[in-house]
């Protein structure tokens, strides 16, 4: 009887969070509304005044409630207390510059001596100076501070018009709408959201980079420790259906269910361990680090450096024990 209702309980659940996601799916295709989601980060940022050990305290709190379960924060092995204790207890200011998408651009070019960047075409350092004067047909549009917020720039006559590059489906903004939205954009401040301290001091801009097909865009993101790589998860496919597939430390493929389904027949290129050579020269000095790469008409590029895996919070499908089995592959024993 308690099976039955608790099947019958998890039916109403993804019921529920099908809907919900369906809801956020329409409004977000509504400009007011995307405006109003923006403003109201803005407000709830500036109530921030939390503590430490307030923001401690809540951080452990929201880990139980998603995981059923107490974090090890003192001797953390499971990857997502690594992550946690790596946003609570871990401060390097040297990453900030790291986590900014303008500044990283220089580091980069310095460290490797190699310069793996989409060209950069246009920096505004305020909304004051945003505008569109003498760019090309079709041009890629964000910020250094946030993630998301990515469009697509193509012209349409005398005009252009914005397409946000997550949602394959999602709306079009005029060039007055887009302002708007960086507007409100620069304001923003994810720190207070999600306590990811590397975001907190980055002095916010707008740049305008050239465009890189995404039919063709293939991601290889680097999970390292210390130099060390733990996994890669190769994405592709994200205009016609996502896949990742999982890769150990020795470029085997990992029967993992993350995010997406995978395929056991895609191979790793060539090139990959040019990247891997990378991601242990950027990642050394750091407990843990995502380096991003995406390789696309020949060219490696960076995409960026992350720090927190989805702020630690991860959507683990198959095996049960994945977490203790990723956490497993990444060593942070010297930083505790």
């Amino acid at each position: 009887m308690n099976f039955i209702i608790g099947i019958q309980r998890e039916k109403k659940f993804i019921m529920v969070t099908s809907i919900k996601t369906r809801l956020v799916n329409i409004l977000r295709k509504i400009f007011i509304f995307r405006i109003f989601s923006i403003k109201h980060r803005i407000y709830k940022q500036k109530r921030f005044s939390l503590t430490k050990n307030e923001i401690i305290a809540q951080e452990i709190n929201k880990y139980k409630q998603f995981y059923k379960r107490k974090p090890n924060l003192e001797i953390p092995k499971l990857f997502s207390e690594k992550i946690i204790w790596q946003k609570l207890f871990y401060f390097d200011h040297n990453l900030t510059k790291l986590a900014d998408k303008l500044l990283v651009k220089d580091f980069v070019k310095k460290k490797l001596n190699d310069n793996l960047f989409p060209q950069t075409l246009r920096v505004f350092n305020s909304y004051e100076e945003f505008n569109f004067k003498n760019l090309p047909d079709v041009f890629i549009i964000k910020t250094n501070h946030v993630t998301g917020y990515i469009y697509k720039g193509i012209k349409k006559g005398n005009k252009y018009i914005f397409i946000d590059v997550k949602y394959s489906n999602g709306p079009s903004y005029s060039e007055r709408q887009i302002k708007k939205i960086f507007k409100y954009v620069l304001k923003t401040n994810i720190y207070p959201q999600t306590f990811e301290w590397v975001y907190k001091d980055i002095t916010p801009k707008i740049f305008i980079e050239e465009y890189l097909n995404q039919e063709q865009l293939k991601e290889f993101k680097f999970q390292m420790a210390n130099g060390k790589l733990g996994f890669i998860n190769h994405v592709w496919g994200r205009t016609e259906g996502t896949y990742d597939n999982y890769y150990d430390e020795n470029l085997e493929f990992m029967d993992i269910n993350w995010d997406y389904p995978s395929d056991k027949t895609v191979k790793l290129p060539p090139v990959i361990t040019k990247m891997l050579d990378y991601a242990k020269t950027l990642s050394k000095g750091i407990p843990l680090a995502r380096i991003d790469f995406y390789f696309i008409d020949g060219r490696i590029l960076l995409g960026e450096i992350t720090f927190f895996y989805s702020a630690g919070y991860l959507n683990f499908k198959h095996p049960e024990n994945l977490d203790e089995f990723i956490g497993m592959k990444l060593d942070i024993s010297t930083y505790l």
